[in-house]
């Protein structure tokens, strides 16, 4: 855990490489550098080891590097980061649909970005990161 809140670091879990490519784009335009994971074990060994401010989780992605995407490991993820680090700002990016869970999200912290995320959505969740 290196949560740092000066840090402009910004921890993306995201599977799709489309995907990947336009958030490198909006990140980076926005001033900030992102990271990369392509699943839940590349993003626990960037979190442990690179310092950061924000996170970025899409939900279906692979459990394992070369796995298969899995639904609800973004979701599974964003409480746990949560409760270790309590400033941590934590969207969940994706594109199931989750607005009934909406105020579940809210009780946790967790921010819901429907994908893709508009350039204003993003930007918003890091200024208030």
């Amino acid at each position: 855990m290196v949560f740092y809140p000066d840090s402009k670091n910004v921890l993306v879990l995201e599977d799709s490489e489309g995907i990947r490519f336009s958030l490198e784009a909006v990140i980076e335009h926005l001033g900030f550098v992102p990271y990369f994971s392509e699943s839940r074990e590349e993003f626990i060994g960037l979190y442990r080891s690179i310092p950061y401010f924000a996170a970025i989780l899409d939900n279906q992605v692979p459990y394992d590097k070369n796995g298969v995407p899995k639904k609800d490991i973004g979701i599974s993820l964003a409480p746990q980061l949560l409760r270790r680090e309590p400033e941590l700002k934590v969207a969940l990016h994706t594109g199931d649909d989750m607005k009934e869970k909406i105020p579940e999200f809210e009780k946790i912290g967790l921010i819901y970005l429907p994908k893709p995320a508009s350039i204003e959505d993003i930007a918003k969740f890091l200024a208030a990161a």
